[in-house]
């Protein structure tokens, strides 16, 4: 995990009283077949304001314009409140999950594709329908 966002993202802010409180991003996902794809790129809440709902609530309105333009869109997560959210929620399909051994790689036999960044994190992935 890192601070950079990628120039290229599409970027969307939450406000509460004229102060931002949320941040969302989706980058256009290279694909030798589909070309509409657009991948979740960083969500971040600000700390006091974690936990109430703000981050999937702001993942969803990306999700669903994105979606209304004519775009599928992906997302992973490492994150546990977001994948439990996801989990209830019918407009998320999980694609594929698991878990990646302590250096980050992929387990042997695991037919679900990682990322290197992980760091032993429960990964998931999913596509907003």
């Amino acid at each position: 995990m890192n601070h950079d966002i990628n120039k290229a993202s599409r970027q969307f802010v939450a406000f509460i009283d004229d102060e931002p409180v949320a941040f969302d991003s989706a980058l256009h996902m290279p694909h030798p077949i589909a070309k509409n794809i657009k991948r979740k790129h960083r969500l971040v809440v600000r700390p006091d304001y974690q936990g109430i709902g703000i981050g999937f609530s702001l993942s969803n309105f990306v999700a669903e314009r994105l979606r209304s333009e004519g775009f599928r869109v992906t997302s992973t997560t490492t994150s546990p409140a977001l994948i439990f959210a996801r989990k209830r929620d019918p407009r998320w399909k999980l694609r594929n999950s698991g878990r990646v051994n302590k250096n980050g790689g992929k387990r042997a036999g695991d037919k679900c594709k990682f990322s290197t960044g992980s760091s032993g994190r429960i990964t998931t992935n999913w596509e907003f329908i």
